[in-house]
């Protein structure tokens, strides 16, 4: 998978790794061309946030980086609220597919939410950089211990699911990841 301008997710790992580094100037000069570009994608394709975000835009047109903190914090009540009105009426194709995930709700009802293809492979490149931070060895097993009703794996029993770790990194230097679920007995 490969963003808008063409990243592969090791790109997007080396870009995280050098970018820790960048002065202030650099990295809010980036930042704002990032945040620029998902304003007005939402202002133009997210019905929620048509006039909400009307505080960030000059008469010009122009963003008013002043304004930022005016930006109303969207709120939980609000997310469960404006679920349809959250959603873009159009997405960059280089996004990838569109998935949904709903969140267990231990503290609250659950929320569901929509997240892409390009999203996760940001994420994951930077899981691989707090990996590297922690110096986390992916040749090492991984044990995820998951919600059951989340996800399609036997419950209570232990799956495999082959080697982790990033793409670019040796094959032969992979761990295993396993996942089992949180209602399995304390035996298995």
């Amino acid at each position: 998978m490969r963003d808008d301008q063409g990243y592969s997710q090791q790109q997007m790992f080396e870009m995280l790794m050098e970018s820790q580094y960048w002065s202030r100037e650099q990295m809010q000069e980036y930042q704002r061309s990032q945040l620029e570009q998902m304003l007005r994608h939402a202002k133009a394709n997210v019905p929620f946030y048509k006039t909400r975000l009307d505080c960030m835009f000059r008469r010009d047109g122009s963003i008013n980086w002043d304004r930022w903190e005016d930006i109303p914090i969207l709120t939980k009540d609000e997310v469960r609220d404006n679920s349809a009105k959250l959603q873009a009426s159009s997405m960059p194709g280089s996004h990838g597919i569109v998935r949904h995930h709903t969140t267990s709700g231990t503290t609250s009802r659950p929320i569901t939410i929509l997240h892409t293809e390009l999203e996760e492979e940001f994420w994951q490149a930077n899981s691989w950089r707090a990996h590297t931070w922690w110096e986390v060895s992916w040749n090492k097993n991984v044990m995820r211990w998951h919600q059951p009703d989340t996800d399609d794996i036997p419950v209570p029993t232990l799956k495999q699911f082959g080697e982790w770790g990033p793409d670019w990194s040796v094959p032969d230097s992979r761990g295993v990841f396993n996942a089992i679920a949180r209602t399995a007995p304390l035996q298995e």
